[in-house]
């Protein structure tokens, strides 16, 4: 038996706004859904934070929690799930530390130092998969899971955890990747940074591996090398994994946001931006956040609107958390109010925030964040 600290839950102001509701108050933008405390059940604060369909996954990477039984302190991760209409617990998973974690359709997964993990929407475990080293980064698509590993190879894996394929991507420049299923493949690669990027979509997977002479690489669908790119001003911002859809790749890189062919690796089109923060695609735009803007250009490189940070002490220094994006609007925050945009660029509401999150995430009719042992959930739209 695993104990943990006791969970205090608050549903905020869920008794006044029933009775409310009676009297014809109908909740607007922005109001509080629901709130409830602890959200990871265990010694640490939630980290991250995914709306896959059905619920909402708080994830801790790396929490300390009394085991009775064996009376000794246990480090690993937590991931709990809660219900996006009400806020209530599901169930827990616990897992060793977790080194790199992402979210599916359906799932939520996570990159130990050994395995692959899927968590459902219902908080349980769905399967692991092992995987043959550390995992520097992970992403999903919906419909394949792909790991990056420090030993230079990426994994492709089913979302039922069956391995499709191994390629490596960091080797010799002479010797071509090729994809194999051998994952005991001989030789070793060099070591991966730990801040390398993956970004993954219908299939197509991108890396990027190193800053100060970044070296990008595309894998398709089958495992194979479509293109490899070497050049110091392309290379995705640091901490900002690029986004793949449309048959581009959209990267925030010292250039600005820039679009690749996916097909062959040719520039498209570059937008200059300085100091983005922050990616999100919806629809046919692309949201890049910066410390005090917010801008939206679409796929074929039109800018269309910039949103500022407004004035005013109760505001925030710059935005923090985000974005996040529907082809409805886009939601970003500062460390003192939680903003949603409209698609044509225009404040639609803008609540105050009592701690600074520590993620954004989208599920059924709310915007959820996190921080400080707690999950919020904020109703998107005025309620008629």
């Amino acid at each position: 038996m695993t104990w943990r600290v006791p969970r205090r839950r608050l549903l905020a102001g869920a008794l006044g706004l029933a009775a409310l509701a009676g009297c014809g108050y109908r909740p607007g933008g922005g109001d509080v859904r629901w709130t409830t405390s602890d959200a990871t059940g265990a010694f640490g604060d939630g980290e991250a934070v995914y709306g896959p369909s059905g619920g909402v996954l708080a994830v801790s990477r790396s929490v300390r929690r009394y085991d009775v039984e064996r009376e000794t302190w246990l480090d690993g991760g937590v991931v709990t799930a809660y219900d996006p209409m009400d806020g209530e617990r599901r169930a827990a998973t616990t897992t060793e530390v977790i080194r790199r974690d992402c979210a599916g359709e359906s799932s939520a997964y996570l990159g130990t130092e050994t395995a692959l993990v899927a968590v459902g929407a219902d908080g349980t475990e769905r399967w692991r998969t092992a995987l043959d080293a550390s995992p520097v980064a992970v992403d999903s698509d919906g419909h394949r899971v792909v790991a990056l590993a420090d030993d230079g190879r990426l994994a492709a894996f089913d979302t039922d955890g069956t391995r499709r394929w191994t390629t490596p991507v960091v080797e010799s420049d002479r010797a071509p990747a090729a994809a194999s299923d051998d994952t005991d493949t001989e030789g070793s690669s060099p070591a991966v940074a730990r801040d390398a990027v993956l970004a993954v979509s219908s299939g197509v997977a991108v890396v990027q591996l190193g800053h100060s002479r970044p070296r990008v690489v595309a894998v398709a669908a089958d495992g194979t090398v479509r293109w490899t790119r070497r050049d110091a001003g392309f290379g995705p911002v640091r901490r900002i994994p690029p986004v793949v859809t449309d048959g581009r790749l959209l990267a925030a890189s010292e250039r600005g946001l820039v679009s690749v062919s996916l097909e062959d690796g040719v520039d498209q089109w570059s937008v200059p931006v300085a100091s983005p923060s922050g990616l999100a695609v919806a629809g046919d735009r692309c949201y890049l956040l910066e410390r005090s803007g917010l801008s939206a250009v679409s796929l074929d490189g039109r800018e269309r609107w910039t949103f500022g940070l407004p004035d005013g002490g109760d505001v925030g220094r710059r935005f923090s958390a985000g974005p996040v994006a529907t082809s409805a609007g886009v939601f970003v925050a500062t460390d003192r109010r939680l903003f949603g945009v409209a698609p044509d660029g225009t404040e639609r509401w803008r609540p105050p925030i009592d701690t600074r999150p520590r993620g954004l995430a989208l599920a059924p009719g709310v915007v959820v964040r996190t921080g400080d042992r707690e999950l919020v959930a904020h109703w998107r739209r005025d309620q008629f």
